[in-house]
């Protein structure tokens, strides 16, 4: 800009010279300097008009993620929080940039309408480094609580905070008192300094809401070539300072439809030993699904003779279905020994144990505020979908790719993980009880589980 308009002054300077003979060199000043004071203006409302770089832009690996996101805790946002972490390979100090909230609903990314907090280190905080594939938990405090000890920040969330650390810990001083918006559409960014947002989470969709008081929404690595993260899922109990392995992976570019197919174990996949049937199956409408998984050792009968297919089936029996299924039993070094460090209702001497070690190191499921597991509660159908879609991500690394069919049903208010099950069910791995109704409070009967196991491993091709 600064060349071009320099190039039209001397231009216009010597055109005047040849035009007006008399010109003395003292008029120089009348004519060249006026209008190098126009370019330099021109070049400085180009650079302030210039839009929010995106880091994403100009690098393929993303070094700082938001992993979680408490909007709305206690009913007032006290204690509201951002958690980060770190995917590079070098340490990178956090009192360097910025945290970016966005809320115009018109257009999300506009830094023009923004509020800008720096990222500071309370009396409390060891450190404002954050090492490679380390997590900090930055926490949003409101005017009135600016004074606040990481204690009261701990309290607040139970046990799910019991191993935060001072060393984890920052903040942001929010000069208002409005804090994080829970019902509306809103966005966070990490921003450098000079000003390319490193990367960013969107939260709500400008209809539905994510969270209630005190619950979060968990993302991932970009699903595809951006900067914005991948929402995993919403309405999750908080966990400030814990991440999900599927959470940490970090991604180059990402191709199109990527789909990552699972270890097929001996009994399963196309290994078909020996076609097993039911007696009370002969007339039932699952009949099909269930012999074929039945015949690869992906589930059992509640006896040699029956399946009990309209029974309900509990979050284990699930769980373990699924484990099966994905191939994850084979070959695995996860010990029993392992189940009462992470859920206080497990046994190491219960049936299920090495299970729950390996849904949890998978993903699918996490570890509760009260750290229970309620693995013999019965599932219902919004507990499927959130773990299904878990598991599509822990598998692929990414939610299935169909995003272009809007999902409503007529209790969508009942619906509370809203963005898992309307992603299983674009991928058509469940659907609504009836054309019109999801029923997420629902139990699950075992039939259901059969059928949605298959269409999963269909859909990730292992069928």
């Amino acid at each position: 800009m600064f060349k071009l308009n320099a190039l039209r002054c001397n231009f216009m300077y010597f055109y005047y010279l040849s035009e007006v003979k008399i010109m003395k060199m003292i008029n120089f000043r009348k004519i060249f300097v006026p209008a190098l004071a126009l370019s330099l203006m021109m070049t400085s409302l180009s650079v302030v008009s210039n839009p929010q770089k995106s880091y994403a832009a100009e690098s393929t690996t993303i070094p700082l993620l938001i992993t979680e996101i408490v909007p709305n805790s206690n009913g007032n946002a006290q204690y509201s929080f951002i958690e980060v972490y770190n995917a590079s390979d070098k340490e990178i100090d956090l009192a360097n940039y910025s945290i970016y909230y966005y809320y115009d609903t018109a257009n999300i990314w506009n830094e023009k309408k923004a509020n800008v907090w720096p990222i500071i280190k309370d009396s409390f905080s060891n450190s404002s480094i954050i090492r490679p594939q380390e997590v900090k938990v930055i926490w949003v405090k409101k005017e009135k609580s600016h004074n606040a000890p990481l204690d009261e920040f701990k309290k607040n969330y139970g046990k799910a905070a019991d191993d935060l650390t001072e060393a984890q810990t920052l903040v942001l001083k929010n000069p208002k008192t409005d804090g994080l918006n829970k019902t509306k559409l809103r966005a966070v960014g990490i921003v450098d300094s000079k000003g390319n947002r490193v990367v960013g989470a969107i939260y709500n969709d400008g209809e539905s809401i994510d969270v209630e008081d005190n619950e979060s929404i968990v993302y991932s690595y970009p699903s595809s070539i951006g900067n914005t993260m991948n929402k995993m899922s919403t309405h999750e109990k908080a966990t400030p300072g814990t991440l999900l392995p599927s959470q940490s992976s970090v991604k180059k570019e990402t191709k199109p439809n990527p789909v990552v197919i699972p270890k097929v174990p001996s009994n399963s996949g196309s290994a078909v030993e020996s076609t097993i049937t039911f007696s009370d199956m002969k007339t039932h409408w699952a009949k099909s699904d269930v012999e074929l998984l039945a015949s690869k050792k992906i589930v059992t009968g509640v006896d040699n003779h029956n399946f009990a297919p309209d029974g309900t089936i509990t979050r284990i029996q699930f769980l373990a279905m699924l484990v099966r299924g994905l191939g994850w039993e084979e070959g695995r070094t996860e010990q029993a020994s392992e189940a009462p460090q992470l859920f206080k209702d497990v046994k190491s001497s219960d049936w299920f144990a090495k299970t729950a070690v390996t849904a949890s190191k998978e993903g699918l499921i996490s570890v509760s505020s009260d750290g229970l597991l309620k693995p013999n509660e019965n599932i219902n159908r919004e507990e499927m979908a959130v773990i299904i879609s878990k598991a599509l991500k822990s598998v692929s690394g990414a939610a299935s790719t169909d995003t272009g069919t809007a999902v409503t049903f007529s209790d969508q208010n009942a619906i509370r993980a809203q963005s898992a099950v309307a992603e299983v069910v674009r991928a058509g791995i469940m659907q609504g009880m009836t054309e019109t109704e999801f029923a997420p409070e629902a139990n699950t009967t075992r039939a259901q589980a059969v059928v949605v196991i298959k269409r999963l491993l269909q859909y990730m091709k292992v069928l």
